[in-house]
């Protein structure tokens, strides 16, 4: 969007707090910003606002918006279907046009009067898009070896994810390349400083690349992933894979009386059942993970059927360009509201 023209004037780097201590120790900074931006409306005399994912954030400034008479439109539609359910009133009120990503969206929002498209899952394009390298490229790439399958971790993209995930993860992937004959591969979000993935990576003699990660799953055997939209991304890939998370003790309390829904990885959301192991919390420990992995590395009939249920997936989300069409919507939106 930049390189197309936006004019950026806070980067979301600057605003993805993440937890309910760290949200609220930047509220006023966070309120500086939405006040910034009403008051910038009303100077351009804006008619038309495009709000994408984050709702914590935009929700709260689409309220403060819709009142000045403008017109709304959301592309990434919040995930009120697995916390907040009820918030689908106050979108009903303040949003005019809900774009979602994800298919059963659809008749989540109609439950509430809410009238949603399905755009598509941006991941699917993006992917489809992807020129990926081969197993002998990678080898080359990354020093691997050649005969040894890859076992790929994937510990988050913030400091205090990596501080809680990392170490339990590396431990039970340790114990699974000793036992099944692994390359153990740590692939390092961009916004992830190395040092704090070297120091644990040198200890156990992993490979650690900032670079490939598409690749990486494509061609690995299994995945240990922290729950977030790399586990969609392995599920396209159609990588066999664990979800892990750990967080502090308050935000998990909170996290835990507030979503309503029995899984949190999207693969297990658009099958309707379990087909990739959750260890979330205190079951987020180097056991539970070698145990769990075990279980998949050892049975033919699991790890085949992990497969299928993950081809499912890709099935499910379809091949729609999910940005182009988001935009053919919006313009549709905005042209039929000129007419009318």
């Amino acid at each position: 969007m930049i390189r197309a023209g936006l004019i950026n004037r806070y980067h979301i780097k600057e605003i993805a707090f993440m937890g309910f201590a760290e949200v609220v120790k930047h509220i006023p900074f966070m309120m500086r910003v939405r006040n910034e931006l009403i008051a910038l409306a009303k100077k351009k005399k804006i008619r038309y606002a495009i709000y994408i994912d984050y709702p914590g954030f935009n929700l709260n400034l689409a309220k403060k918006i819709k009142s000045e008479g403008k017109k709304n439109i959301y592309y990434i539609a919040p995930q009120i279907w697995a916390w907040g359910q009820k918030r689908a009133y106050k979108i009903k009120k303040i949003i005019d046009k809900l774009l979602v990503i994800n298919p059963f969206e659809v008749d989540f929002y109609h439950g509430y009067g809410v009238t949603a498209v399905y755009t598509g899952h941006p991941l699917v394009s993006k992917m489809a898009e992807y020129k990926y390298k081969s197993r002998q490229e990678l080898n080359e790439l990354l020093g691997l070896d050649p005969g040894k399958d890859i076992l790929v971790l994937m510990p988050g993209s913030r400091k205090q994810e990596i501080e809680k995930i990392f170490l339990p993860a590396a431990e039970g992937a340790m114990k699974l390349s000793r036992e099944f004959n692994l390359q153990p591969v740590v692939i390092a979000a961009p916004s992830v400083s190395r040092d704090m993935l070297n120091e644990t990576a040198k200890k156990f003699g992993f490979i650690v690349s900032d670079k490939y990660g598409y690749d990486l799953m494509k061609e690995a055997k299994l995945g240990i992933i922290k729950s977030g939209t790399s586990t969609l991304e392995a599920a396209i890939s159609g990588l066999p894979h664990l979800v892990v998370y750990r967080t502090t003790a308050l935000t998990y309390e909170i996290s835990r009386r507030l979503i309503k829904i029995k899984n949190i990885a999207l693969a297990n959301i658009i099958n309707g059942k379990t087909v990739v192991p959750e260890l979330i919390q205190d079951e987020c420990n180097s056991e539970s993970i070698y145990k769990e992995a075990s279980k998949l590395l050892s049975s033919g009939e699991l790890y085949s059927e992990t497969k299928t249920n993950l081809m499912n997936v890709r099935n499910v989300l379809g091949e729609k360009d999910s940005a182009r069409t988001a935009a053919d919507e919006i313009l549709r939106f905005i042209r039929d509201d000129e007419q009318n």
